[in-house]
């Protein structure tokens, strides 16, 4: 299944729903000012942004399949973004410039 979104890239793709790997997305990655968490979850779900210390700079409830998240109060670097809900946690690495 292909996500179009219409600002979304066409090179994003949710191919098994079943598959965990592509239940959770970031894009664009490296990101500047923003970045879209895409989810393929229809239910709420907690997102948990840190830095490369492990300092917590975000906290987040994704309450759709496409959020928004601004970065611009974020320094430039490597942060770890963790989605987390029932049955499911996984880790993205994202860098922002």
């Amino acid at each position: 299944v292909l996500i179009d979104r219409g600002h979304l890239p066409t090179n994003i793709e949710m191919k098994n729903p079943m598959n965990q790997e592509n239940l959770f997305g970031v894009f664009p990655n490296p990101a500047q000012d923003y970045f879209f968490v895409i989810t393929n979850f229809e239910n709420e779900s907690d997102l948990l942004a840190t830095n490369a210390l492990g300092q917590v700079v975000g906290n987040y409830l994704i309450t759709e399949r496409e959020f928004k998240i601004s970065t611009t109060s974020w320094s430039k670097g490597v942060y770890y973004l963790t989605l987390t809900r029932e049955n499911f946690s996984r880790t993205i690495k994202i860098i922002i410039k």
